[in-house]
Order: structure tokens, then C-alpha cells, then sequence
């Protein structure tokens, strides 16, 4: 059987979707397929991975968010999200969402036309990144040329590709 989990976004809140996770593993419950946006496209990405939830919940907890190395310099934005890539490379190691363990949907937020664009295929860690992006805070996301922002400003609770795959939401 088939069990969507879908993910939705809310900064330092969207932590609590470790917890979320280690409850239903708790009760027996594996989640198949995953959608996750802003933060919550982290933790999904992660779990999607086979990350134990203690380890995603470690994730959160050591990743130096403010450290100066990270501050944008000369872009629109406080924080520069290139420079999260390398802390989601030692965990996606070949950046591609074949290599996930189940599926993983990701929506962004397209600023130059004002779409949402989901992402499910290809290069895995910019897509991640471009849905955390939280505009004025982090610089927008570069993929294929377009510029992309957190996914939950325009869609924060992405059941749609679930709806399509399985039967349990």
C-alpha cells in the first residue's frame, strides 16, 4: 500500500515534522512517497533519503544558519543560499533524486513569472534549497535560469502530486 506524507513549510517550526515522522514510525506507519515544502522539504528530502529521523533532528540542530560565511554579499538577500549546498551535499552525495530512496516532491516558487514549479526529477539539492528560500532572507535560487523562492509562498501544503500516486494521505 501506498502512503503519502506531505511536509509543509514554517521555518524553525518545520522541525516538527521530525516528530511527525517518529510518531508514525513508532505506530508502524512508513510513509512511501513525500512532499515537502520550505523547511519542510528538508526534513522530506532527508527521510526521503533513508535518514534516520535522529539524524535529521541532529541536522537541524548543528547547521551554523547565521555564520558569517553564509551572509549574501552584492545579491538581493540576507543570507546566501548557494552556500548551504555543501551541507546538503554530505547528504545527497550525487545531487539527483534517482538516488532517493522514495519518492520526493518539491514545489518552488518561480519569481520572475509567479508560478510554482515542482520538482521530482534531476538535480536534487538546488531544488531543496530554492524551496527554503525564503524571500528577503535568502537570495533566490538559479536552476535551468529561472529564479526560484520558498516554495510555501505559493504552495505550502503540496498534496497535489501525492493525490496522483498514492491511495493514503
Amino acid at each position: 500500500m501506498n502512503i503519502g506524507l506531505v511536509l509543509s513549510g514554517g521555518g524553525a517550526r518545520g522541525a516538527a515534522h521530525i516528530g511527525v515522522i517518529k510518531a508514525l514510525e513508532e505506530h508502524g506507519i512508513f510513509p512511501t512517497h513525500i512532499a515537502g515544502t520550505s523547511s519542510g522539504a528538508i526534513v522530506g528530502a532527508l527521510y526521503a533519503a533513508g535518514v534516520p529521523w535522529s539524524e535529521i533532528l541532529t541536522f537541524f540542530k548543528t547547521i551554523p544558519l547565521f555564520h558569517t560565511k553564509r551572509y549574501a554579499r552584492n545579491k538581493p538577500g540576507f543570507l546566501n543560499s548557494d552556500n548551504f549546498y555543501e551541507d546538503l551535499k554530505t547528504y545527497f552525495p550525487k545531487d539527483n533524486f534517482n538516488d532517493l530512496k522514495k519518492p520526493l516532491f518539491i514545489p518552488a516558487a518561480n519569481i520572475i513569472d509567479g508560478t510554482s514549479k515542482m520538482f521530482s526529477k534531476g538535480q536534487l539539492i538546488k531544488p531543496i534549497i530554492a524551496s527554503v528560500s525564503f524571500p528577503g532572507v535568502f537570495t533566490p535560487t538559479e536552476i535551468n535560469g529561472q529564479f526560484y523562492v520558498d516554495g510555501g509562498t505559493l504552495n505550502n501544503f503540496p498534496v497535489e502530486p501525492l493525490k496522483k500516486t498514492v491511495i493514503e494521505l
